[in-house]
């Protein structure tokens, strides 16, 4: 199986085409592909704490992950 982690905004709005919501599952509109969006790597350099909303952004993922 094929899924797709975004990490920020902008690589969101690069594939596509539109801005995400974070913790939520979608589907890549060309590929079909279950896509979610968290933060970049940047901002949990600067601010470590953001390190678990990322963790808890992947949760819905890891959900059908482990359900397929």
């Amino acid at each position: 199986a094929h899924y797709i982690i975004v990490k920020g905004e902008t690589a969101a709005t690069y594939i596509t085409s539109k801005a995400l919501a974070t913790a939520t599952l979608h589907t890549h509109p060309q590929w079909q592909l279950p896509l979610i969006c968290t933060n970049s790597a940047s901002p949990m350099l600067d601010d470590p704490s953001l390190k678990r909303a990322v963790w808890n952004d992947l949760q819905p993922l890891l959900s059908v992950i482990k359900s397929s």
